[in-house]
């Protein structure tokens, strides 16, 4: 009877806070194997696969937005505002507290303007308590919201002949969640998962984002899928390995300064 192969497995834990190279945004990171990752020449059916990760939930989805609101005092003087969104991850309801903040500050009611969840059309509403307007400028976070750039968005008053509703709907849906789910890559595999359009990029995993934002998100697969490679077939073995995290399309996200780690599992049979 013929001896059944066993697999030899090779496990590396990797921290993109130890590595020797970290990309600007945080999301690459490259680390030296000294010595050199080899497997033996009699090894074959290599595989790599990812065995747990940890990545934190602060991926931006917001940079530096700046809304622009118009308020009427009671007193007929029209009163610009600026709303000023910092870099960061965001809800229309943190966008909201902002914009009342804003308000409260220039002596206005804090829910003269806020927006509203519709979910009967997936928008975010815009709805108003008085004369006022809100303006998107074209480099802001319109699509986020759902609306158009450099358009006027107002309501003065119920006596206005042309104006008279409180409430004003986005002409698109709201697209606050950008990355549906995140993706790591490696160059330890030659091609790995396809994405979107038969793209390959060493992926050889796909997160789930199972975590609220702010919030550290495990990736612990019940069954670590392993995806087939040769890079270690060439003389010398692989001196630096390189592990991105993207997202759902195979483009980089910007970690926000936060640390993720990756531990994988190396897999092979003599």
């Amino acid at each position: 009877m013929a001896a059944i192969a066993l697999p030899e497995d090779i496990y590396l834990a990797l921290n993109s806070d130890l590595a020797q190279q970290v990309s600007t945004n945080g999301s690459e990171f490259s680390v030296d194997f000294q010595p050199a990752l080899s497997l033996p020449s009699s090894a074959r059916n290599v595989s790599v696969a990812l065995i747990q990760g940890t990545f934190w939930w602060t991926i931006p989805n917001i940079s530096d937005c700046v809304i622009q609101l118009t308020a009427r005092s009671p007193s007929g003087v029209q009163v610009p505002l600026t709303v000023s969104v910092p870099r960061g991850l965001y809800n229309y309801k943190q966008i909201n507290t902002l914009i009342s903040n804003t308000l409260l500050n220039a002596g206005f009611a804090k829910d003269l303007i806020t927006f509203v969840e519709n979910g009967a059309t997936s928008t975010i509403d815009l709805a108003f308590t008085g004369p006022a307007s809100l303006l998107f400028p074209l480099t802001s976070c319109w699509k986020q919201f759902g609306y158009l750039p450099d358009v006027e968005y107002r309501y003065v008053s119920s006596t206005d002949p042309v104006y008279n509703t409180k409430f004003i709907s986005a002409p698109a849906q709201a697209s606050f969640d950008t990355i549906q789910f995140l993706t790591v890559g490696t160059n330890l595999v030659n091609k790995g998962f396809q994405l979107n359009g038969g793209v390959y990029k060493g992926v050889i995993a796909n997160v789930p984002i199972n975590a609220s934002p702010g919030y550290q998100i495990t990736a612990l697969p019940s069954v670590p899928l392993d995806v087939s490679t040769d890079v270690f077939n060439s003389a010398g073995g692989l001196s630096r390995g390189t592990f991105t995290l993207m997202d759902q399309d195979g483009f980089p996200v910007d970690t926000n300064g936060e640390a993720w780690t990756l531990l994988l599992r190396i897999r092979y049979y003599v």
